[in-house]
């Protein structure tokens, strides 16, 4: 006789037959299911790539010296992430003015809190809490299925924005004493966001035959993230290999509240978006 019962994880069969000696068994297996694993691959292909990516990086810290080519890799997934989009069809809604008023208060906000206890500390908390929407954060919608126009949006306000106050803000909370050029944060983040969005548009003068061929380079955006990603953690730890007297424990302490507040950004800008743009 034999019984299955389905599970989430696989079948769990349970055989019980007589030999032909009159003597019977049990066997209790756990056969998974091959289909059910091979859906779980794909539906977590892209995160293990993900994990896979930033273990490289740490593995291989020389493709930090590639750091130059994150500019250009960012440039080319946000081009195809604006020519899938219409332009007609970003969005300035109140949540987006929301989320990026709150970007700016959280980063002052955790910087006067930490600062009376730990000015290092203090420092790496503005710096962490402060980030702009990433501008890779398109990609990632796309590959979601999400709302790419609110979060394109987004990637060009919040950009703006933080490049535009920092340089008043860090001298105003005594961060650093010497003057930041807004221009010197400005340029790069223009080049990066305007370059791919200018292009995109340019794009459409072209031949029909033209656009598809060069929109099926969009297939290869997570690639593009899954390098980038390397070359910055890459860079990360070369950085670390590079400072010899580093605290060990400070580097502990930047991690865990680096991850606390990234985990509250989301969630404040979860809440601020509503249901609609979460």
């Amino acid at each position: 006789m034999s019984f299955q019962l389905a599970c989430s994880k696989g079948v769990l069969s349970f055989e019980l037959y007589f030999t032909e000696f009159g003597f019977f068994r049990y066997d209790c297996l756990l056969m998974p299911s091959i289909n059910q694993f091979t859906r779980f691959f794909q539906s977590q292909s892209r995160i293990l790539m993900i994990f896979t990516a930033m273990l490289f990086g740490a593995l291989f810290p020389q493709f930090g010296a590639y750091s130059n080519w994150v500019q250009y890799l960012l440039v080319m997934m946000l081009f195809f992430s604006f020519a899938q989009l219409d332009v007609r069809q970003l969005q300035f809604p109140k949540q987006l003015l929301l989320i990026t008023i709150a970007n700016v208060l959280i980063g002052i906000g955790v910087y006067v809190t930490i600062a009376p206890f730990d000015t290092g500390l203090a420092q790496a908390a503005f710096v962490t809490s402060i980030a702009p929407t990433a501008i890779s954060s398109t990609v990632i919608t796309g590959f979601l299925g999400r709302n790419v126009s609110f979060v394109s949006t987004a990637v060009l306000l919040t950009n703006l924005t933080i490049a535009v106050v920092v340089p008043w803000i860090m001298p105003a909370l005594q961060i650093t004493t010497s003057s930041i050029s807004t221009l010197q944060i400005l340029t790069p983040v223009l080049t990066t966001l305007l370059i791919p969005l200018v292009g995109s548009r340019f794009l459409f003068v072209l031949p029909v035959s033209t656009q598809k061929w060069v929109l099926g380079g969009a297939k290869y955006s997570f690639i593009l993230w899954l390098a980038t990603l390397v070359i910055v953690v890459a860079k990360a730890f070369q950085f670390i290999e590079s400072q010899p007297d580093i605290d060990p424990i400070r580097l502990v302490q930047i991690a865990v509240l680096s991850l606390i507040l990234c985990v509250m950004n989301f969630w404040v800008g979860y809440q601020l978006g509503g249901k609609e743009f979460a």
